[in-house]
């Protein structure tokens, strides 16, 4: 019986599920099941069967747990399992190619928003097949914490941007759109967020925008205010349409923040003068303006 791929990684449960997390945890470990099941005390099949949701976990297995991989129950009942020390903790390189392990790192869930709208175009495989095509395990998604080079997520637009299906606008809309149900709470439409320099920080802070390099700024005037991002990102050699792509996304992502956190609707503009292929680095200049 072969194991079963989890639920898509970016389409996390309110309820971690305890059997995808025991396949989490052998898969971040870098481990075949047969070890995997040698450690824990366990037959292969047993294993197998509990990797497609079925048999029962008891408190032997759990003690196992604890003894081999320093998972105690609460960590599995909670779903707070760190996967990047356990990764760590046996070595496994495997889960992100070695040209995104350079640059600006970015957390896995900054990815959700873009593989969502991926996989409600193109569907769960294609969508799996486009990130194995780039040397990343489609797995590590499912750790919202997991460090992705941001150079991941400009390959990933450009593959995005080759496929016809994926090209028009809408999509990113709906990649942007994404965004704001895995960063921003729900919350009552009573409670009104403050907006100015510190209501803005604390937006930016919960979405994770704030990459090194950008700067924000906040200005007001009468009833017309500005989000303006000025600085340098790294980006070597991608093509100058997709960080384009990318920063029409990026403002996408604040127009929908904004509008959700604040209640604001915003108008954006990029002013951009980029050359056809970037170079390490490329100036950022955008503007988001809402009353």
């Amino acid at each position: 019986m072969t194991s079963r791929e989890p639920h898509t990684a970016w389409r996390p449960k309110a309820t971690p599920d305890l059997f995808e997390q025991i396949y989490l945890v052998r898969k971040f470990s870098g481990q075949p099941q047969v070890k995997f099941a040698r450690a824990l005390g366990i037959t292969q099949g047993w294993l197998s069967k509990l990797e497609n949701g079925q048999g029962e976990v008891n408190a032997s297995l759990l003690l196992a747990f604890r003894s081999k991989y320093g998972i105690s129950a609460d960590q599995f009942l909670d779903g707070t399992i760190n996967y990047r020390e356990l990764a760590e903790k046996f070595g496994n390189k495997s889960l992100v190619a070695k040209q995104y392990n350079e640059g600006p790192q970015w957390a896995a869930k900054a990815f959700w928003g873009l593989l969502v709208a991926l996989e409600d175009t193109l569907g769960k495989n294609k969508t799996e097949s486009l990130v194995k095509s780039l040397g990343i395990a489609p797995y590590v998604f499912a750790d919202p914490a997991f460090p992705v080079g941001a150079f991941a997520f400009f390959a990933l637009m450009d593959r995005a941007m080759e496929i016809k299906s994926f090209s028009s606008s809408m999509h990113w809309r709906a990649a942007a759109k994404n965004i704001v149900g895995y960063y921003l709470p729900a919350e009552s439409p009573d409670r009104k967020h403050r907006l100015d320099e510190n209501g803005i920080h604390s937006m930016l802070a919960r979405i994770e925008l704030d990459e090194p390099g950008l700067k924000y700024r906040f200005s007001s005037s009468g009833t017309k205010q500005t989000l303006a991002i000025h600085g340098r990102m790294q980006a070597a050699g991608v093509h100058a349409n997709v960080v384009k792509a990318f920063l029409q996304y990026k403002s996408l992502v604040l127009r929908a923040c904004l509008d959700h956190w604040f209640g604001r609707r915003a108008n954006h503009e990029a002013h951009l003068n980029l050359p056809d292929v970037i170079g390490r680095e490329f100036d950022v200049d955008l503007t988001v303006s809402f009353a």
